[in-house]
Parts: C-alpha cells; structure tokens; sequence
C-alpha cells in the first residue's frame, strides 16, 4: 500500500490537534514505539488491542513527520509494476504483495470505522495512464495481470479517457480500490483512544542509546531519562 507525501496539507487544515508531554522521569514498559506518526499510532492500536503495557516517544511533536505531510492517497500499487515484480519474485509472491497492500487499504478502513469519524476515510479510484503510445502495450499487460489476479480494473481506449477526465491519454486503468484517508487526524484519533486506556505518548523525546540486557532493553533519551522494555 502506498502512502504518498506532497504537502503538509493536513496539518494546515487541522492545525496541531494535540501535544503531549515529555518523558521526564526513568518508566517501565512492555513494548516502547519509536515514533508517533501514523505507523507508530497503527501499531501502537494493534499492541493495545492485545493487552500489552506501550510507551510512544516521539523526538518532534506528535504526527508533525511525513505524517502531516502526507496527501494520504491510500493505492495498492507499489513502486514496481506488478508484470515488472513477477520477473523478480515469481507470480505467487508478486500477486501476493499486491493483494496484501490491497488487503491494508481496507484494514485501515475497519480502523477508521471504529473511530466512529467517517471524515477520516473515503474510498476513492485511481487511475493509470499511458503517457505515449509505445507505453499502450506494456500498460496493458499490467491491466491483464491485475485483471486475472482479481482486482477491480477497468481497461479506458483514449476516447473514454476524454469522455470520462475530459483529457486526452492514450490508454489507461482505472481501478475501484482505492482510498484517500486522514493520516494525521487518524493518528491523534488513536492516540486519545488509547491514552485513556493507559497508553503513554512523549513529545520531544529523542532516543540516543540501545542498549540490550539479558532480560531488558534499555533506551535512553537525549535527557538520560531510560524506557525499560522487558524482553
């Protein structure tokens, strides 16, 4: 699943929903997070489902990384075209890693869904063109591909490209599965969840050391203030 960056435009049209504290006193946690962006919140949501003690340190302000400066356009389709992966890993593992980020996209729904905010997701398509014409057959073999591993694509000629986008390309694919979804207000949303239920989140907070013990890791941060995480 893909999760493009462009500017901060969530930021700008929420402004800074939260800040949290930071960690001044030496703690004790079952799992520490580093980082309280979007990926940090999802996995954060995850370990608390499952009844583990989480400490999230952040060395800015909560979200205010790529989160913030994400557009949050939520697409199936890695960086390398699905014809172009079957090449590298075999059709099994390749129609796999598209199906899994496809599978992400509605994860991230069900997430959102129990937020009860229905402003944080919205299903949108995406669509794929050919720049040039000598683009037209290798496009196509990519539409076939998706087409016979079950994705819902459509195959648009350049007339139906201008009668659709009133733009002229010389083919392109259109797909249903895809999803546009606030990163940085899904972020704070988990976060207030989770907190309330005894997660511990720490703004400016910065880990400068690792260090494994037999029976703990030690993190210390730039005030040498320590998160014990037991193994």
């Amino acid at each position: 699943m893909n999760l493009h960056s462009s500017s901060p435009y969530w930021l700008l049209r929420h402004g800074i929903i939260n800040s949290y504290p930071s960690l001044i006193a030496d703690l004790k946690t079952e799992i520490a997070i580093m980082g309280a962006g979007i990926s940090g919140a999802l996995i954060a949501n995850k370990l608390c489902q499952a009844g583990y003690k989480v400490v999230i340190v952040d060395r800015r302000h909560a979200g205010m990384g790529s989160t913030a400066a994400s557009t949050s356009l939520l697409q199936y389709e890695i960086d390398t075209p699905l014809q172009q992966l079957i090449n590298l890993t075999g059709e099994k593992n390749a129609v796999k890693s598209y199906l899994l980020c496809r599978h992400a996209i509605f994860d991230v729904k069900k997430v959102c869904e129990q937020l009860k905010d229905p402003a944080l997701f919205s299903q949108k398509p995406s669509f794929q063109f050919a720049s040039f014409k000598k683009d037209v057959p290798d496009l196509n073999k990519e539409y076939t591909l998706r087409k016979q591993a079950g994705f819902s694509v459509q195959w648009l000629d350049e007339k139906s490209i201008y009668k659709k986008f009133g733009f002229t390309k010389p083919a392109g694919i259109l797909s249903q599965e895809g999803a546009e979804a606030d990163a940085y207000k899904i972020t704070h949303s988990l976060l207030k969840k989770w907190i309330s239920r005894g997660l511990e989140v720490y703004d400016n907070t910065e880990i400068i050391t690792i260090r494994h013990h037999k029976h703990e890791i030690e993190l210390t941060t730039i005030n040498k203030k320590r998160s014990a995480q037991k193994n």
